[in-house]
């Protein structure tokens, strides 16, 4: 039978906590899956916990790749893998809720226009919770998506259709950070986005190789991203905007005053009557200063 939902895990050296995230996905009460593991280099044993998981359940496979090559490749070979018309992800140091894939199946049959799916998500350190992100948005999202500059989530939160790939295109391997918002703003300015509540994704912030735990690669992701969509920011009347919050960043987590200034400026270019960044010619130093959270 054919998978209605194909699952993607990208993974690099984390044998350790995989099955946590396997065993999140055969406890779906959703049962036409496939769960596509693509093994981006790894020199532990993950290729022998998959094996091992593979014995009793066809729905898993495994692709190993012969050299690590970067999550965002990981996953678009993933996708290219897949055999669905629905597409998840799951982190390998993440869980889903045991009633996702049934939520995301029924949201999607309802909102046939919808291109993508997201759902809240719950961290976890030392297995006690942290925090939740719930942006709890839906519909048209672009701007909001520039606005924030920051995505839905984490790409542990959204289910796509199979076609929107081929027209927004797959996750930019050239993107240091921020894969999740490039994809997203993407998908955005084709389709409408969607929410669903009380099924969030559980994700572990105490695990190892987490892009979203290295200050300088987001700020280099961010760069990126604002210099790629730079027009369409300014078409939508955001640049000003974004840019403070750019300036903001590098004094706040990259200790940088002279970059800081430098995208401040950027913004009172973009919109001199911007009263908000002209207050924070003040505030950068203050934030410079401040120890980092």
């Amino acid at each position: 039978m054919k998978p209605e939902i194909s699952i993607v895990t990208a993974t690099y050296n984390r044998a350790h906590i995989l099955p946590d995230t396997i065993n999140s996905v055969c406890s779906q009460s959703f049962k036409n899956w496939e769960h596509i593991i693509i093994d981006d280099g790894s020199t532990d044993n993950t290729a022998d916990v998959v094996a091992g998981f593979m014995k009793t359940d066809s729905r898993i496979k495994y692709i190993p790749l012969e050299k690590n090559t970067g999550q965002s490749n990981a996953m678009n070979k993933g996708i290219k893998e897949a055999n669905a018309s629905l597409i998840a992800f799951i982190d390998s140091d993440d869980k889903l809720h045991p009633k996702y894939l049934k939520n995301q199946k029924s949201f999607f049959k309802n909102h046939p226009k919808s291109g993508l799916c997201y759902v809240g998500a719950d961290y976890y350190s030392n297995n006690k919770h942290t925090h939740t992100v719930h942006p709890q948005v839906s519909g048209n999202l672009e701007k909001f998506l520039f606005t924030n500059l920051k995505g839905l989530g984490s790409s542990s939160s959204i289910t796509v259709r199979e076609f929107v790939f081929k027209k927004a295109g797959y996750f930019d391997t050239l993107m240091p950070s921020q894969k999740d918002l490039d994809f997203l703003v993407r998908v955005a300015r084709l389709f409408p986005i969607g929410y669903i509540d009380n099924c969030n994704t559980i994700m572990r912030s105490d695990s190892d190789n987490r892009i979203s735990d290295n200050a300088k690669s987001i700020i280099e992701g961010e760069i990126i991203f604002i210099n790629k969509y730079e027009n369409r920011i300014k078409e939508l009347g955001l640049y000003h905007h974004v840019a403070r919050k750019l300036a903001r960043k590098y004094a706040l987590y990259q200790k940088n005053l002279p970059m800081a200034y430098r995208y401040l400026l950027k913004s009172i270019k973009s919109k001199p009557t911007y009263l908000y960044a002209y207050l924070y010619a003040f505030k950068l130093p203050m934030l410079y200063l401040k120890r980092k959270i």
